[in-house]
């Protein structure tokens, strides 16, 4: 999974950062290093993130993009490196903090997670969607989840991920007609996501043998 959003990888953001006093060179690299993952060089890309890292150690952006890499190639514990650096260092995002969450959430440490997030403001949407999968994950309580997705939510958070963990524990609830929405809303927010698009027809055809055995 992508743990930078579309604005973070932007070419206008970019463009922008670039033309910033003494930033061109990082970012140019950065930006050399993103087109070399968009064309699945994942080993030309390190070169260039790590390249940037040499540019500017203080700087917050290389490490969160170094990061970002490493986990998609399932390289968890080079990821944890990068972003606690980039956590670490000047104009440290909230992304970076998202970042790391979510790969301590893939390596099954929630309370790792939870311990990030706790440096978060309790309002901000994603970070209660992120505290919501560790509570999950560490409590086995879906209610507690559910609260912290809903209150998500409710501050605007509505990207896909959240929507189909909704559905997920309303299917787990028996709840197919709430379940079929949440997954129906996170395919409104990604057409291609296949996880939503599996769930959609579970739920479907759940409903309709629990109608069929009925009628038999």
């Amino acid at each position: 999974a992508a743990l930078l959003d579309e604005e973070t990888w932007s070419d206008s953001r970019f463009a922008y950062k670039a033309a910033l006093p003494g930033k061109g060179p990082l970012y140019d690299k950065l930006l050399e290093g993103k087109k070399k993952l968009a064309a699945s060089d994942f080993e030309g890309a390190e070169r260039s993130f790590q390249e940037a890292v040499e540019l500017d150690h203080a700087e917050a952006e290389p490490y969160l993009f170094a990061g970002d890499l490493y986990a998609r190639e399932s390289r968890f514990p080079e990821a944890v490196n990068r972003l606690q650096k980039a956590l670490a260092a000047r104009g440290a995002p909230a992304r970076a903090a998202f970042s790391l969450a979510e790969v301590y959430l893939r390596t099954y440490e929630p309370d790792l997670a939870e311990g990030v997030l706790a440096k978060l403001p309790p309002m901000d949407a994603r970070a209660n969607f992120y505290r919501g999968l560790a509570q999950a994950q560490r409590l086995h309580q879906p209610r507690a989840a559910e609260e912290k997705f809903q209150k998500a939510l409710s501050m605007g958070a509505h990207f896909p991920e959240l929507f189909f963990e909704l559905g997920s524990l309303a299917a787990k609830g028996k709840n197919e007609r709430l379940a079929e929405f949440y997954y129906a809303m996170a395919l409104r927010y990604d057409p291609l996501h296949s996880k939503a698009t599996l769930g959609l027809a579970l739920s479907r055809f759940r409903r309709w043998d629990v109608h069929r055995r009925q009628i038999d």
